[in-house]
C-alpha cells in the first residue's frame, strides 16, 4: 500500500494536497469524508 499524506488548510481557500493515490475510488472516498465533515 501507498502511504497517502493529506493536508488541510483553511484560509480563504482550501488548500488540498494529497501524495501516494493510485485510485480514483480512493480520491473519492476522501472527497466524501470531506462532505461529511463539513
Amino acid at each position: 500500500m501507498n502511504t497517502v499524506r493529506c493536508e488541510f488548510h483553511y484560509e480563504d481557500r482550501v488548500i488540498f494536497v494529497v501524495e501516494g493515490i493510485t485510485s480514483a475510488d480512493m480520491i473519492r472516498q476522501l472527497f466524501q469524508i470531506l462532505r461529511d465533515l463539513f
